[in-house]
């Protein structure tokens, strides 16, 4: 695709008549990464900000002072949270917004499962510090790698207090409009990540965060944006309507790969988009500074304000051998391009810093911006029962604890029967083919010993019944 000069500036002229909407930002990002001719960026962070900043000249300086005053006030340590266990957990929902053919092409339903599985596990472990992959960290970053104290459940409660998978599927026409196209509003294609039916489809961002996966990516792969983050200090520091706090992620750059043939960019199939825009959510910058390449002395230079990140040039991709050292002030270590916030693929990113953590901790800290998504465990527990239930339904689990297995029994066949872990994460389910008319059983050896919480779902209604798993 060529885009001249002539479609750049109506596209700029399109991003002053919305200023203070994020998809027309995102779509003039996805125009101007396809139109530039030097390295691609992986998220819409640099662009977006460099929008904004032509609206608002001191956003860099807003920014800058929100990041220095997080750490001055949330004292910490070298090395204070590394042996420490989750402190938060948030609520996550993911929004699936595509076509059936790529929906289709992820796996199906059981495969939005699947990736939606994968991902809570991958950015667990990673804001936990239980990532397997740390063995590779350098041995001189390695006293540096922290525990955010920062963990992720997936939504089990809608906003009206229903049940949910954790997925709100909204399934797009197969027909792909030109990327010229609009609809009345002023709406392109990508306007469909947030909007439905032109209304926002956002759930309460005060109680869940909203991550919106949808087809993001135009051009080759290397071309395409793969994620962007409106964090929850936009709306009251830069206007934005607060349903559009959360985070957008490219379908091919969300979850785990489990199959050679599942829809995947090159270097991006490991769960780290995620991990890297939850980064920006929390208000951490990309680790070079976004600075065009400068290193102290060069006109322009600027830091990601983070005092333990090593000051480095620009960003890295692939995998560098360490170490890599593109400003000479940082030697002999370097760059620390496993960082999260960095740009390499993704099985060659491992950790955050301490500094890191302790912007991390003042967002979700009393009087941060991301506090209340803290006080919101309630919606990761499934509602107890539908009203209609009424007590006909029961289920006994034997036994309890389970070793090898356990034998869920019950008078009516069930339509569902799956096994959650303490974090929302769904651990087991049975196929339809697999649950019997009186009973059932889970084979729990492959689960680790632990608390885990049995829904069996009936026609009109659900139960829900604890058990230790040794």
């Amino acid at each position: 695709m060529k885009l001249t000069e002539e479609t750049i500036n109506n596209l700029k002229q399109s991003i002053m008549k919305y200023p203070t909407t994020v998809i027309a930002l995102f779509l003039s990002i996805l125009f101007l990464s396809i139109h530039a001719e030097a390295k691609k960026p992986k998220c819409g962070a640099q662009l977006i900000h460099a929008i904004i900043a032509k609206k608002d000249p001191a956003f860099f300086s807003k920014q800058a002072a929100k990041r220095q005053e997080a750490q001055q006030n949330f004292q910490y340590k070298q090395g204070a949270f590394m042996k420490t266990t989750a402190q938060v957990t948030i609520p996550v929902v993911f929004h699936i917004v595509l076509n059936q053919n790529q929906i289709n092409a992820i796996g199906g339903i059981a495969g939005i499962q699947k990736r939606i599985d994968s991902q809570l596990i991958v950015i667990n472990r990673d804001y936990g510090r239980r990532n397997a992959d740390s063995t590779t960290i350098p041995s001189a970053f390695k006293a540096r790698y922290a525990n955010t104290g920062i963990q992720f459940c997936l939504a089990r409660r809608k906003p009206d207090g229903t049940s949910t998978s954790g997925a709100d599927i909204i399934t797009l026409p197969s027909t792909t409009r030109k990327i010229e196209e609009t609809n009345p509003s002023g709406q392109d294609l990508f306007y469909d990540a947030k909007f439905t039916n032109g209304a926002f489809n956002t759930w309460d961002p005060s109680a869940y965060l909203n991550i919106w996966v949808c087809n993001a990516s135009l051009g080759n792969d290397t071309n395409g944006i793969l994620g962007l983050t409106v964090p929850p200090y936009f709306p009251n520091t830069f206007g934005y309507n607060p349903n559009e706090v959360g985070i957008i992620l490219n379908y091919r750059a969300w979850g785990k790969r489990s199959t050679g043939f599942e829809p995947f960019i090159s270097g991006c199939d490991k769960g780290r988009t995620l991990t890297h825009e939850l980064g920006h959510y929390f208000n951490l910058n990309h680790i070079w500074g976004d600075d065009n390449g400068s290193c102290p002395g060069d006109a322009g230079y600027s830091d990601d304000g983070i005092n333990d990140t090593p000051i480095q040039k620009d960003e890295n991709y692939g995998c560098p051998t360490f170490p890599s050292v593109s400003c000479s002030v940082s030697a002999p270590n370097g760059d620390m391009f496993m960082n999260y916030m960095d740009y390499c693929d993704d099985v060659c990113l491992t950790m955050f810093t301490t500094g890191q953590v302790a912007v991390m901790q003042a967002e979700v800290s009393t009087g941060g911006e991301s506090y209340s998504l803290t006080q919101n465990n309630n919606i990761c527990n499934w509602p107890a029962a539908i009203p209609s239930l009424q007590g006909t339904t029961p289920i006994q689990v034997a036994p309890n604890p389970c070793t090898q297995y356990c034998n869920v029994s019950y008078n009516e066949q069930p339509t569902q029967i799956s096994v959650i872990n303490t974090l929302g994460i769904l651990v087991w389910s049975a196929a339809p083919s697999a649950i019997g008319n009186t009973n059932t059983f889970i084979n729990t050896q492959t689960l680790a010993s632990g608390i885990y919480y049995i829904h069996v779902q009936f026609k009109d209604a659900m139960q829900i019944q604890k058990i230790i798993i040794e």
